[in-house]
């Protein structure tokens, strides 16, 4: 069975932030993160990127993120996963979970413009934060939609 890769550039929040597309305001909701004794020790206001359109386009052109807000990218379907931080003019962190919110890896502080793909297997959502916002969030924890 081949795997698919989904390829999503950290472009903008939607196109209505790059000065382009229909104007519609992104989904916003929160995500908590919990330890292995279900504590939770995060929260962060996100918008959801959940459609193709938005996945692709996260956070390029977007503003610097301020401090506890995100993006949720929702794939749709769980597999092998890259993302680029190209286009996007501030360091994140971004942490990459399964279809059961169990966050599978966090790739810490990348670089602004970093073109370099980091890809991940058994995702399904990915959260992006500002760089250094992460640095908590440890392999095993789960990462859940309120």
């Amino acid at each position: 069975m081949s795997t698919q890769i989904w390829f999503l550039a950290l472009f903008c929040l939607s196109l209505a932030a790059c000065g382009g597309g229909s104007g519609a305001t992104p989904a916003v909701s929160q995500v908590e993160l919990t330890n292995a004794q279900e504590s939770a020790y995060l929260r962060f206001d996100v918008e959801i990127a959940s459609d193709e359109v938005a996945r692709r386009t996260g956070l390029m052109g977007h503003a610097a993120l301020d401090s506890m807000h995100g993006l949720l990218i929702v794939l749709p379907a769980e597999g092998e996963t890259c993302i680029t931080n190209q286009g996007v003019g501030f360091a994140i962190d971004a942490v990459f979970a399964d279809s059961t919110g169990q966050v599978v890896a966090v790739d810490s502080n990348i670089t602004a413009g970093d073109p370099t793909l980091r890809c991940h297997t058994a995702v399904r959502s990915i959260l992006e934060v500002g760089g250094g916002e992460a640095s908590a969030i440890q392999i095993g924890d789960h990462l859940l939609e309120l």
